[in-house]
């Protein structure tokens, strides 16, 4: 299951092994799990920090939905989709990534390769 996901998800081959030695021992349960704590976050109502909330152009809709939430309740939050990944990106497109993030912390600015989304749901 985990070689068809990473094959859907476009993952460079070299990472591939460890991903795999990574998730062999996870059992269904226990993602279960994980699914209900993030649903049951509760959405900070006040913050004053730079937010950047990041989807996947490909991502499936409830990761959008999830994203325009927590935009709308965090006011200095922006958001950007990243052209033609999914869900894990950081795998896709490291260099992106990377970059991508050093460029928030550095300047709180949008890498020119993202495109920022305003608030919008997505269906």
């Amino acid at each position: 299951m985990a070689t068809s996901m990473m094959e859907g998800y476009n993952i460079p081959q070299r990472f591939k092994p460890s991903i795999l030695n990574s998730v062999q021992n996870v059992h269904p349960a226990l993602v279960r799990q994980m699914y209900n704590m993030i649903s049951d976050i509760q959405l900070p109502s006040t913050n004053q920090r730079p937010l950047l909330i990041l989807v996947g152009e490909r991502e499936n809709r409830i990761v959008h939905r999830y994203a325009d939430r927590l935009q709308k309740a965090i006011p200095c939050s922006k958001r950007a989709f990243i052209p033609s990944v999914q869900h894990v990106w950081n795998y896709e497109s490291p260099e992106l990534f990377a970059n991508t993030i050093r460029q928030w912390i550095e300047s709180q600015s949008i890498h020119p390769h993202l495109k920022e989304e305003l608030n919008t749901l997505h269906h």
